[in-house]
């Protein structure tokens, strides 16, 4: 049993922590993340408190140094604080009092009662992965790499705990099978309420699989559709959520915005690969019949959000494609949002990344009733040049149809577009091509296409030559663009050594060259080196005849160049 005071928190635990720290902990303590609390003996309490990953943490209430905790932080941190405040509310004391306390508090000690204890719950944990049908999503399984990734079998254990085992009760307002879509999303929002961006840096990282190793154990035991589904709404609500935290930085802080484009990158990829996931696992046909107004709701939030006013990091555009031609390809349902689409346009006050995207998806409408003519024509004349990329969210469907003459058709008709959108369309541009190419014979298409854009073009060409292994067009190529050897990996340079090593001596040859026409020490330097790679070249290619002959060639003809002697020298080759 242990008994405690205000006063003996506060005067001899609370130093140790400083106010940001008892703040932080103190939200901490009112998310519920702290599972399993146990008293070990009269002054001893550990639990497990989730931050972006579990930390076990345990508290000595009588000799407070010893006190510990598994998180990076050196020192007294929000974790334990988060436990503390938790001991305090189980010993029967107002826990809100150790990071506020009165005069009165400080003064007279008030007798507690006993702290109780929470007995660790034994139960059969079902795997969440199968209730909720995503096993084999890299986001929940680990796939990804990253510090604080959990396996499926981890988030079934905390999540089975949280749901069924919770320290205060559950608000009648936690997410229902039964309930609708609004009813999750309140519960989502109340989640996240105080969470900052600029308080919760760190955990930043973390938001996705947080968020979802919070809510996704609500519906195990749910049916499948109604799972499915509910899934899909937390990730929906995660890209808005994200977006609101971008633009509070932007509004606010905008100079660290630059830190955190990684991580935004990050959320969007693990967002939009786990909706895909889920998507194909929804039958269509099933959820509609079943649940038809949670499927308008989905379509009606899909909507008020996937046109957010400024610039989003977020795969809006990809998951409003992938949604209507799965979940939500109904009629009614069609008519509806092309009948939104058309009054939202209509608004003279958009925000032209806004308009950009209202026009791709009206443009989708008529792709999926088969006017590509219609569809195309309607883009060159509302979007505007800076939309341009937005325009590949419309050929996915044509690769998951495996549609390819379709995609063909439209990919010849952006060449223009990608064109003077320069090198940074041309990744994806070129992308569905080598996919295209798969199922198609388009190899004169595909070859007068990426060399009608070149320069921009290059790496792509480049790398396409490369990988078909037609090594002397890729020489022909890097000599023509200047490249140097030293420019390309040794694995490459081995490659097409091994293929016919001659194929590389015009390469080092015309390096060595532009070195030496530089007429700086370091190019004479960077010159020699290369000449000593390419004496080896031809060493191998038992060639040293022609090599002497080379050396003693480039020597007369720069013979005036004594710097370039004198590395010559240096390096041997005189």
């Amino acid at each position: 049993m242990i008994s405690l005071t205000y006063q003996g928190l506060i005067q001899q635990l609370r130093p140790y922590f400083t106010q940001p720290v008892l703040k932080r902990g103190w939200l901490y303590y009112k998310d519920d993340t702290i599972e399993q609390f146990q008293a070990i003996n009269e002054t001893t309490v550990k639990a497990i408190v989730h931050g972006s990953v579990p930390y076990f943490v345990q508290l000595d209430l009588k000799q407070f140094r010893n006190s510990r905790c598994n998180c990076p932080v050196d020192g007294y941190c929000k974790h334990m604080a988060a436990l503390l405040y938790e001991t305090a509310y189980r010993a029967g004391l107002q826990a809100k009092q150790l990071l506020s306390p009165t005069l009165k508090l400080l003064s007279e000690p008030v007798s507690s009662g006993a702290l109780k204890e929470e007995k660790v719950p034994d139960f059969n944990g079902v795997q969440l992965n199968l209730d909720l049908d995503i096993e084999e999503s890299p986001i929940l399984t680990g796939g990804s790499s990253g510090q604080g990734r959990r396996n499926s079998t981890e988030i079934a254990g905390r999540g089975k705990s949280l749901l069924a085992f919770p320290k205060k009760s559950i608000s009648p307002a936690v997410p229902k099978e039964n309930g609708t879509a609004a009813d999750w999303h309140r519960y989502f929002e109340k989640q996240y309420e105080r969470f900052s961006i600029y308080e919760n840096g760190r955990e930043m990282e973390e938001l996705f699989h947080q968020a979802m190793e919070r809510f996704l154990p609500f519906a195990s035991g749910w049916g499948n559709a109604v799972r499915l589904i509910y899934g899909i709404h937390i990730i929906l609500f995660l890209m808005k959520r994200t977006d609101e935290l971008k633009a509070e930085m932007m509004k606010q802080h905008y100079y660290r915005l630059f830190a955190y484009t990684q991580t935004f990158t990050d959320i969007a990829e693990q967002c939009y690969v786990v909706m895909a996931d889920m998507v194909g696992r929804v039958d269509p046909l099933e959820a509609r019949g079943q649940h038809p107004r949670l499927v308008q709701e989905t379509a009606d939030y899909l909507s008020a959000h996937a046109f957010p006013e400024q610039r989003s990091s977020m795969p809006w555009d990809d998951v409003f494609t992938l949604l209507w031609r799965t979940l939500l390809f109904e009629p009614a349902l069609l008519e509806r949002e092309r009948r939104r689409l058309d009054e939202n346009l209509a608004n003279q006050r958009l925000f032209p990344s806004q308009r950009d995207a209202l026009v791709i998806s009206r443009a989708f409408f008529d792709i999926m009733e088969r006017n590509d003519r219609q569809a195309r024509a309607w883009l060159v004349q509302e979007l505007s040049s800076r939309g341009t990329g937005l325009i590949f969210s419309l050929l996915e469907g044509f690769a998951v149809e495996r549609d390819w003459d379709r995609l063909v058709e439209w990919l010849q008709w952006l060449v223009p577009a990608v064109k003077n959108g320069g090198s940074a369309l041309m990744e994806t541009y070129f992308q569905y091509w080598q996919e295209a190419a798969k199922y198609l014979d388009l190899e004169d298409e595909w070859r007068h296409v990426i060399c009608s854009m070149l320069p921009d073009s290059y790496l792509f060409y480049s790398r396409m030559l490369f990988q078909q292994q037609q090594y002397r067009e890729w020489v022909d190529l890097n000599v023509l663009f200047m490249r140097s050897p030293t420019h390309f990996s040794a694995a490459e340079l081995k490659q097409v050594e091994a293929e016919d090593g001659r194929l590389l001596l015009p390469l080092y040859h015309l390096a060595v060259e532009r070195y030496v026409m530089e007429k700086n020490r370091a190019s004479y330097k960077s010159a020699v080196r290369l000449l000593k790679k390419l004496g080896a070249l031809y060493k191998r290619l038992k060639e040293t005849e022609q090599w002497e002959r080379y050396v003693e060639q480039i020597s007369k003809q720069y013979s005036r160049y004594r710097a370039f002697q004198e590395e010559l020298r240096k390096g041997k080759l005189l």
